[in-house]
């Protein structure tokens, strides 16, 4: 079993929006896991914490190579809006870690 396969317990489908100054796409990534966000480290960060943020953990290969970028969107398994506000590659880039905040 590759990486790619992997199956986590609790992942969901999203949608990320990629937006970048030569347009916007989409793609669709399989297993995506949210979480609780360490509301700590976004505070050192300089990170205005508001109460609607949510961590998302994506597979980099399903990603492609624009990656995913500040100002990204995750669109939920709920069809629920998230912007990217911090992100980073993790588990030897094979993981995109994300924070995002919750859109209106």
């Amino acid at each position: 079993m590759c990486s790619s396969d992997l199956i986590f317990d609790n992942g969901e489908t999203v949608t990320l929006r990629q937006i970048r100054p030569e347009g916007a796409s989409s793609v669709t990534v399989a297993n995506a896991v949210a979480g609780v966000v360490n509301r700590a480290r976004l505070a050192a960060a300089g990170i205005e914490i508001v109460g609607d943020e949510k961590s998302f953990s994506l597979n980099a290969t399903q990603c492609g190579t624009a990656g995913v970028q500040v100002d990204d969107i995750i669109i939920d398994s709920a069809e629920v809006r998230w912007r990217v506000i911090q992100t980073s590659q993790a588990t030897l880039d094979t993981r995109w870690t994300d924070v995002c905040r919750r859109q209106v």
